[in-house]
């Protein structure tokens, strides 16, 4: 999801926030979106027979879709000098995780509600329709860890499309604003490490939250024979998967989302090499690959 994003840029030197303030606007809208899909995905991820991840767990994820969420509306209040949200958001966000549960809830409840009310204000902050519907499924699977079957499946399968518009909403935020911005900075050696490596970690962002496969035919160029024991190695800075081509010369290997530079080596041929392969949420992608022999001597 795009966390590795997110955690680079929350780690930007002070120099570089200094140089350029855009980004300690976008980068709290980044993360009220980021927390939001965790909060979706948690809800998704709860089969309807089980509670799903412990009680501890569900409530961190609501803890920070909740407070991303209510410090928006605090900054919101701030900048149109509205004391009275200020001070509600203010006080709903202290000390928040350290309530009793019921407490806990409440103030959730609170912030989503002054949310929904604010909503077309937010904007500018993260906050969309989809980031709060995010909260209120999260505030719900908290409450009703025990809720019957039925209402867990409707649940999971809002969550389930709620992902998909917030993906969408993040890859905008990232495309129209984060990228540019970066783009931005005069190059010199102070930024130029840093825009490197955000474009290192803004290529490896979730490209959605299923696996896919990836599979096709190994030959010998020129005879199209099939063959076996190639080397397939699918790697980036993320992970690295190697699977071998059968006696057939077919390969098949599960992945996840994301985006790979493939090797493809056998002890008699070239090396065969396919740089920056985008593999999509729940497609079968086919590539048959033929490897060029080497010459003796």
């Amino acid at each position: 999801m795009f966390k590795a994003v997110l955690a680079f840029v929350k780690q930007s030197p002070t120099a570089i926030l200094v140089l350029l303030p855009v980004l300690n606007l976008l980068m709290p809208a980044l993360e009220a979106l980021v927390n939001a899909m965790i909060a979706a995905e948690q809800t998704q991820g709860t089969v309807a027979v089980g509670a799903g991840s412990n009680k501890t767990a569900k409530k961190l994820v609501l803890l920070n879709a909740a407070t991303s969420v209510g410090k928006a509306l605090y900054s919101y209040a701030n900048s149109k000098e509205d004391s009275v949200l200020g001070k509600l958001m203010q006080e709903m966000l202290e000390e928040m995780d350290k309530k009793a549960d019921a407490t806990f809830i409440m103030r959730c409840m609170t912030i989503h509600e002054k949310g929904v009310e604010h909503v077309g204000q937010l904007g500018p902050y993260g906050i969309s329709d989809a980031v709060l519907t995010a909260l209120e499924l999260t505030i719900n699977n908290y409450k009703g860890q025990e809720e019957n079957v039925r209402n867990r499946i409707v649940e999971r399968a809002y969550a389930t499309t709620n992902i998909a518009v917030l993906q969408k909403e993040t890859t905008e935020l990232l495309k129209k604003q984060m990228d540019p911005a970066i783009e931005s900075m005069p190059n010199n050696e102070d930024t130029m490490p840093y825009k490197t490596e955000y474009k290192r970690n803004r290529v490896i962002i979730d490209l959605g939250h299923r696996h896919t496969q990836f599979k096709g035919m190994t030959s010998s160029q020129g005879t199209q024979k099939p063959l076996s024991f190639v080397e397939l190695e699918f790697r980036n800075e993320e992970r690295t998967l190697k699977v071998k081509s059968g006696n057939d010369g077919k390969y098949k290997e599960t992945l996840h989302p994301d985006i790979y530079d493939i090797i493809a080596t056998h002890p008699d041929f070239e090396p065969f090499i396919i740089s920056g392969v985008k593999i999509q949420a729940g497609e079968i992608k086919v590539t048959n690959i033929e490897l060029v022999p080497k010459i003796n001597g």
